[in-house]
């Protein structure tokens, strides 16, 4: 950890953000956080691939900063105790990158804090219950959040537990002071070990569940933090195992520790166990899902689409758009019917599998060279005449933007940008707008046609041909682009499309 900046002197609150992939968000929420009055702001950089801690001094040199190294999975328990240790006002403040505080949120909302009380929103949001102001004293004396908790859920809550065991009670600050910022749920769990939101919870609940059983047992003092990860480690391996074999039920067994109470014959030995079991309930409302089958694995088949469609499709980074009668596939599935695959790896069909592949807007998160291999192996599983549609930002669309005269369309595409994706720019323009995109979202290399024209050929496809959106010869290539995921005219604006066939 790194701490680096300065804050104003004596803030009645300190606002700790974490940030681990998160600097879109960040770049939306955290101008408003540095302008609340009577208060700090630490933002705690968790190995971020997106390098938080850079933008954030060269915009906020006076917002805190604590830097953790090598970290590749998130801790969000973790990261908020190095935010605590940081920041020195009375008050903390613990709120997720992508939360939206209203500007009078710290007038409004200091005056009413009574000591030895901790306050969460009224009503609040599903996805801002993380957000919780308490005092440091007493965040400091419960020894913070639990740090043997791993993926998302459950920190939260066991966290507030143990502030009204200590005697904190509840209250509550108007839910109305924020908002939250819609992403994809896939974006919870991308830097956590399990990729599944609902695996996840239930392997932390869990993890609870045996957590105070013991310390009732034993006393909390005496299970220490090794001891809570050696036992959360468990719980997760097992509960991963059970979902990936598609069992219902989980069973967890837990060693007593010895406490000698009754004399036994030496010549004997009493083991204690107690036994959890967790099971899926049949009479719930909406079903568990099953975990998305990884494609990496090499045990999965394609054979199942293959073999129910004449005319087979592979839909490539589908992301949370699912093409009916497509197999779709993404790094991140967003449903049970999105199977998992990693583009930069070699792709687990055969050869000559599909007649048709499409993407959209994902080669350029990719490298030159990832791109180069997804191409590659695209006309290795297409069939022989089979066709490539392919979708990606065109970085003649961005010079253009930096020219002179621009078109009405352009103008409204900068104004666009700036209010969604970066709201501390001061102004509205090409420079701002530019500089964001060949940077954000993971964005690696943005091709112009003359360069995917040159990769597509070294890849080894023949004659490609530049398209118009939802258009083409090819019956089942129409109408793919997600004209509706942005303003009208915009996605027109920003997009290249070429189709190629193997030859």
């Amino acid at each position: 950890m790194k701490p680096s900046g300065t804050a104003d002197a004596a803030p009645a609150i300190c606002f700790i953000v974490t940030c681990k992939g998160r600097l879109h968000h960040l770049r939306q929420t955290l101008p408003t956080l540095v302008t609340q009055a009577g208060a700090e702001c630490v933002v705690v950089d968790y190995d971020c691939p997106d390098h938080a801690y850079l933008w954030v001094s060269e915009h906020f040199p006076n917002v805190r900063i604590a830097r953790v190294l090598d970290a590749p999975t998130f801790n969000l328990s973790r990261a908020r105790n190095i935010g605590a240790m940081v920041a020195k006002a009375p008050w903390l403040c613990f709120i997720d990158a992508d939360i939206a505080l209203a500007g009078d949120f710290s007038v409004r909302v200091i005056p009413m804090l009574l000591a030895d009380h901790f306050y969460r929103p009224q009503p609040m949001p599903w996805d801002a219950c993380g957000t919780v102001i308490c005092p440091r004293d007493r965040f400091m004396a419960v020894e913070g959040y639990d740090e043997a908790i791993e993926g998302w859920g459950g920190e939260d809550d066991d966290l507030y537990r143990r502030l009204m065991l200590a005697g904190c009670p509840s209250g509550a600050f108007p839910g109305e002071l924020l908002a939250t910022l819609t992403h994809h749920d896939s974006e919870r769990v991308e830097h956590y070990a399990i990729k599944n939101r609902w695996l996840n919870q239930r392997v932390n609940f869990l993890y609870l569940h045996i957590k105070y059983d013991l310390e009732r047992q034993v006393g909390p003092q005496a299970l220490t933090l090794a001891a809570r990860r050696n036992i959360h480690a468990e719980v997760a391996r097992t509960l991963l195992a059970d979902a990936e074999r598609g069992a219902t039920s989980s069973r967890i067994e837990v060693n007593i520790p010895d406490r000698i109470e009754v004399p036994l014959d030496p010549r004997w030995r009493l083991k204690r166990q107690w036994v959890y079991t967790i099971e899926s309930n049949a009479e719930a409302a909406a079903p568990i899902p099953p975990l998305a089958p990884d494609l990496t694995a090499s045990a999965f088949p394609a054979s199942a689409y293959l073999a129910a469609h004449a005319v087979a499709k592979l839909h490539l980074g589908c992301g949370t758009r699912v093409l009916d009668g497509w197999l779709n596939v993404d790094i991140e599935p967003c449903s049970p019917q999105v199977l998992r695959l990693d583009a930069t790896q070699p792709f687990p069909f055969a050869d000559a599998s599909f007649d048709y592949l499409f993407s959209e807007h994902m080669i350029e998160h990719l490298s030159y060279p990832q791109g180069l291999q997804m191409l590659t192996e695209c006309r290795r599983v297409l069939k022989p005449g089979g066709v490539l549609r392919i979708a990606t930002p065109d970085l003649a669309f961005l010079v253009a933007l930096y020219g002179t005269g621009k078109s009405a369309l352009q103008n409204a595409y900068l104004e666009w940008a700036r209010a969604r994706f970066i709201a501390w720019a001061p102004e509205a323009s090409d420079t701002f707008v530019i500089n964001n995109f060949v940077r954000d979202w993971g964005h690696q290399f943005v091709y112009d046609a003359k360069t995917l024209h040159r990769a597509l050929h070294d890849a080894g496809f023949t004659a490609p041909v530049a398209c118009e959106i939802n258009t083409s010869s090819h019956d089942a290539l129409c109408g793919l682009e997600h004209l509706e995921r942005m303003p009208e005219g915009f996605l027109r604006l920003e997009t290249m499309i070429f189709e190629a066939a193997r030859g």
